[in-house]
């Protein structure tokens, strides 16, 4: 399936580019060292820690944490391109965290004990 989708982003870049050139792809040390550094910690470590806590807990606590990597890639940009955060992004960030904590907390608290109300008392139980 990554295969799938390498090749599909390789033929998409080279339609945008409409001219295939290798200079074009020309990678310097520094961005290979880079580029190998993402794969493996996206690829080694991410994915192993992934499937280490699908052992240890629910799929559906550990795709609830998905959502954290695009906040977590927006402040570590913020901090390391001094770009700073928009309004917009970290709205957005407070709501994905107040979602996961929903998600946690239904996952963790007790559910509710349910007392029948004074309007659905029969007779018969009088």
């Amino acid at each position: 399936m990554a295969y799938a989708g390498s090749t599909l982003s390789l033929l998409v870049a080279i339609m945008v580019t409409h001219r295939f050139s290798l200079e074009q792809w020309h990678f310097s040390p520094v961005g290979l060292y880079s580029l190998a550094y993402a794969v493996c910690l996206n690829s080694l470590i991410v994915y192993s820690l992934i499937s280490w806590c699908n052992k240890h807990s629910s799929p559906t606590l550990v795709s609830g944490f998905y959502p954290l990597q695009v906040i977590a890639t927006a402040w570590i940009s913020s901090l390391c391109c001094s770009s700073g955060m928009t309004r917009a992004e970290v709205l957005a960030s407070v709501f994905v965290i107040t979602g996961l904590f929903c998600v946690i907390a239904s996952r963790v608290l007790p559910e509710p004990l349910h007392l029948p109300s004074p309007n659905n008392v029969s007779k018969s139980s009088l």
